[in-house]
């Protein structure tokens, strides 16, 4: 599918390119689908990532909030893709400096991967990973320390190795800070 093609160009880094496909699709397909098409809430929430993973944040909001509402539209609130659409808008607040927003789309997120998905399922342990990145940004250790211990929890033997790895890294951020007077 495009959108297979177009991760795969990310992936390649090849970011323009992937863009330009993106938005072609997205094109034809706000053409051809009803306007809460599931296709278009997928469409819109991988561009408004790579977006976001290329540097702009704020390019990628309305693209993210257009996701969130067509997939809770398709699929209800408590769908794996709409917790997909709330942590891709939660890093674009985050890095946009919107502390309150991101916290409460990240809160939202993880609640609805872990719901719909478990737990220690890689996807949600990464979402999880990324709020102690954004707590320890804001220089809240406290609040890394309470999300790394849940996610320390759901580590297990299937747990990709590069979750693992990059728990232990945050780990090791959280103590030498936690420690600091």
């Amino acid at each position: 599918s495009t959108l297979t093609y177009a991760s795969r160009l990310r992936a390649r880094g090849a970011p323009q390119a992937a863009e330009s496909m993106l938005r072609d699709a997205l094109a034809l397909q706000d053409e051809v689908l009803e306007p809460f098409h599931p296709d278009l809430g997928n469409t819109t929430r991988i561009l408004g990532v790579l977006l976001q993973q290329t540097g702009r944040a704020e390019e990628s909001l309305p693209y993210l909030y257009r996701s969130l509402d067509i997939n809770r539209r398709a699929y209800g609130y408590r769908h794996r893709l709409v917790g997909e659409s709330l942590i891709g808008l939660a890093r674009s607040l985050d890095t946009l400096g919107d502390r309150a927003g991101a916290l409460e789309a990240f809160t939202g997120g993880i609640d609805v991967l872990s719901g719909a998905l478990g737990d220690g399922h890689p996807r949600t342990l990464e979402s999880r990973l990324m709020l102690v990145e954004s707590h320890l940004t804001a220089g809240d250790a406290e609040a890394a320390e309470r999300v790394i211990s849940r996610v320390e929890t759901g580590l297990e033997a299937g747990t990709p190795a590069a979750i693992v790895e990059r728990a232990a890294r945050l780990r090791g951020r959280i103590g030498a800070e936690g420690r600091a007077p």
